[in-house]
């Protein structure tokens, strides 16, 4: 897919920006810390001030104070997780869009279902239960009469083609007779063409058919470089070009028992997918290629995950180490080791819910856009996140706050109660 290696750059500097922020806010308060007297930073680990009141229950309140005693380190971790929040929604929905490219035929604007051989009867195909309509489609190669370099494909259906294939119009209208024609974006671009402008196709028989550009279609197949046409001109080109038969289906049909009807009656169907069903030549490719880039970017947003995970556990193992002989007298007062991960789900769960919202924001509103941009110039896909994303995200959030919290609260429960009582 055009694009995707700029797409993967971005991403990678956006994870290389979320680890380079983690390391910084883990390194500059060690570096304060290694510059005082070591009796000082005993002496002053449990007298920080502490905002009066949070918003939070028993425990999990006073943990969220723990939190907000040093604002700058809370302030530094919530752009980490922001970030990083905004980076996996991100990935996750490009990995969404390649897999609805992958398999979605509606995700190219076609609207139909199934495809048969051409020399099945349309009449017999009509009559079908469930089956709402049938035409004759016809797609062959073609190039430019003026750039025989320039190839592209013409793709002609008789009547209204947006009733079968309707990729979204940017500027123009739809075709409604035989002398003009719909151009892919891709294509625009390639020939400089505009509506108004004419289309001159040199075919594979010799022959040159010329149509007028009456609208311009954001398509997805072929790099947008195909035109819709209807097939008057191209069948008096070439009378032999074989037609397949797109079949659409009404809402609710029940696409397989059609398709085990037809092929009871010795028609094999096709099902519409998505770019890997373009052609037979390199759909094996194609299909390898898609499921490799979404799994590798599934993967770095589960590694983008841990980062989260990381993060939230330093600052988890900073409160403990600041913040012992407060938590050795909860545990004095008889605080069990669930109250104990209380406090510290508090801190943690405090950052996280103001990070939340501004990662979502930061990916609807800038990354999204922004990597839609650059992914490709022949088309505007939508990569703002959508609410499967955003939830996953938000139980990934979730898991990492209990999960840091468990870890802070199995290494500040280890000693015995009276070991940071006793320190000086």
């Amino acid at each position: 897919m055009p694009g995707s290696g700029s797409t993967l750059v971005l991403l990678a500097g956006c994870l290389i920006a979320a680890v380079a922020l983690v390391a910084a806010a883990t390194w500059l308060p060690a570096v304060r810390a290694a510059r005082r007297p070591t009796v000082d930073s005993l002496r002053g680990s449990d007298v920080v001030p502490t905002p009066r009141r949070v918003p939070l229950p028993a425990l999990a309140g006073f943990g969220a104070r723990l939190a907000l005693a040093r604002p700058f380190r809370a302030a530094a971790l919530v752009a980490v997780l922001s970030a990083s929040a905004a980076v996996v929604l991100l990935i996750l929905t490009i990995a969404s869009v390649l897999h609805g490219l992958e398999h979605n035929g509606q995700t190219l604007g076609t609207r139909y279902q199934l495809t048969v051989s051409g020399e099945t009867s349309l009449a017999r195909i009509r009559a079908l239960g469930g089956v709402a309509d049938a035409a004759r489609r016809y797609e062959t190669e073609a190039a430019d009469s003026y750039d025989l370099g320039e190839s592209f494909q013409l793709i002609a259906f008789p009547g209204d083609i947006a009733r079968y294939e309707a990729p979204p119009l940017t500027t123009g209208r739809r075709v409604r007779n035989p002398n003009e024609a719909d151009v892919g974006l891709g294509l625009a671009q390639a020939l400089d063409l505009h509506t108004g402008a004419t289309l001159a196709a040199e075919l594979p028989s010799g022959h040159e058919v010329r149509f007028r550009v009456v609208g311009i279609v954001e398509a997805l197949r072929n790099e947008g470089r195909l035109a819709y046409v209807q097939p008057q001109r191209l069948l008096g080109a070439m009378p032999a070009l074989t037609p397949e038969v797109a079949i659409t289906l009404r809402p609710g049909a029940d696409l397989n028992r059609i398709r085990n009807v037809l092929l009871s009656r010795g028609v094999y169907t096709q099902r519409t997918g998505g770019i890997t069903s373009d052609s037979v030549s390199g759909t094996l490719g194609r299909t390898s290629f898609l499921r490799v880039l979404t799994a590798l970017l599934r993967s770095v947003a589960f590694l983008d995950g841990l980062v989260c995970v990381y993060a939230l556990a330093q600052m988890l193992a900073l409160i403990a180490r600041e913040r012992r002989r407060a938590v050795a007298v909860v545990r004095a007062l008889g605080a069990s080791r669930a109250q104990v991960l209380a406090v510290f789900a508090g801190s943690a769960l405090l950052v996280a819910t103001f990070a939340a919202p501004v990662g979502i924001l930061l990916e609807r509103f800038f990354l999204g856009p922004l990597v839609s941009r650059l992914a490709v110039s022949y088309v505007t896909l939508s990569l703002r996140a959508g609410v499967l994303p955003i939830a996953l995200v938000l139980i990934g959030l979730a898991v990492a706050v209990i999960a840091s919290a468990a870890w802070a609260t199995r290494s500040a429960t280890a000693d015995q109660i009276v070991v940071p009582l006793r320190e000086e």
